[in-house]
């Protein structure tokens, strides 16, 4: 749920803040529309930058258009994808993953 990211994101900026910690990453998962509720509620933070990374195993031109949906969604600054080399039956290249647009700012192996 958007506020669950909302008070991650705070938790994580608090937490650098009060130790005068960088900017921190927080990568969220997820595989179907429905994994975040009330996503347009989506708050940015300034001392977090939010990952939405396209989770979930399968071909690569359904990955793509997967990640169009959730991982290159408006309401997260940055989008990931992640590969699994055992299970996706036609890995993804590093061509094909710098060819989607938007391209993603992650790429996560597993």
């Amino acid at each position: 749920d958007a506020s669950d990211i909302n008070a991650v994101q705070w938790l994580l900026a608090e937490f650098a803040r009060q130790r005068h910690l960088p900017k921190k990453v927080l990568i969220v998962h997820q595989f179907e529309a429905a994994m975040i509720s009330d996503a347009t509620a989506i708050e940015r933070s300034g001392g977090v930058d939010l990952v939405i990374d396209m989770d979930g195993f399968g071909p690569a031109d359904i990955k793509t258009v997967k990640y169009q949906q959730y991982g290159a969604a408006p309401y997260a600054p940055f989008g990931g994808i992640k590969l699994f080399l055992r299970h996706d039956p036609d890995l993804m290249t590093e061509e094909q993953l710098l060819d989607i647009e938007p391209r993603p700012v992650f790429f996560l192996y597993q």
